[in-house]
């Protein structure tokens, strides 16, 4: 979301402060808002943008090599839009392995709750051939 917001904001031609602070506000992060005013006045004292924000930890390592080919290439704001599809795309892989690894446990409980069931209703018959 951040790389997706930063692109459409570097894109309208807003300067790279004004857009961390726009994105900081959208993305409205607690866990992250220290690591933003961090990043910006790290850029604000001359910091390159890759630089500050891989010195924050919290953001991902690619992000800051992706940003660092679109300052030297003048192209930020399209190295962000592929930055957005790759992290969209990293997330939609790990998604489905997620959903490969739970897949089986659902079925298991879903067997196991569905048995419970059958047993609370069969039972009955079971003690009923008893008592005749």
């Amino acid at each position: 979301m951040f790389a997706q917001i930063l692109a459409m904001l570097l894109n309208s031609n807003i300067n790279i402060i004004l857009a961390l602070e726009n994105a900081k506000h959208v993305i409205n992060n607690k866990f992250l808002d220290k690591d933003f005013d961090l990043i910006i006045n790290k850029i604000k004292s001359g910091y390159k943008i890759s630089s500050a924000i891989l010195e924050s930890k919290k953001f991902d390592r690619i992000l800051s090599e992706m940003i660092n080919v679109g300052e030297s290439s003048g192209n930020l704001g399209k190295i962000m839009l592929h930055c957005q599809k790759y992290f969209e795309d990293q997330f939609l892989l790990n998604l489905k392995k997620f959903e490969s690894l739970i897949e089986p446990v659902l079925t298991i409980i879903i067997g196991i709750i569905l048995a419970v069931i059958m047993l609370a209703i069969m039972e009955p018959n079971f003690n009923l051939g008893n008592i005749l």
